[in-house]
């Protein structure tokens, strides 16, 4: 399995953002399973990458979406230091098909609510 392009650009801003601490760019994982919730998306990741943080990473910016009215924020789960899930999530109470609509990944100050 590999990341889609949606996961990937995702994962590209987590590397903008977090790089500093030990983020890998999204060539450094593998993909080992997607789950659709409708109110969002996991998919379970494999990295070798050491990220010097504690908890969750989240991303400060808001993905907004053809479809969706608040967009999807996105959060990188760590187990000992190592990227292992990413979850993008809805805000709002929108649903999500799982389908990657167009998009772009925008600073939360410059996002804009259909």
């Amino acid at each position: 399995m590999t990341l889609t392009p949606l996961e990937q650009e995702v994962l590209r801003a987590f590397e903008a953002e977090f790089g500093g601490i030990g983020f890998p760019p999204p060539e450094a994982f593998m993909v080992t399973g997607r789950e659709n919730t409708g109110a969002g998306r996991f998919t379970d990741l494999v990295s070798e990458a050491q990220v010097s943080h504690k908890g969750p990473c989240g991303l400060s910016a808001i993905i907004q979406m053809d479809g969706l009215q608040h967009g999807l924020g996105a959060l990188v789960f760590l187990s000992e230091g190592k990227p292992d899930a990413l979850e993008l999530h809805l805000w709002g109470d929108d649903a999500w098909d799982g389908v990657e609509r167009p998009w772009k990944i925008v600073p939360r100050a410059e996002a804009t609510h259909a």
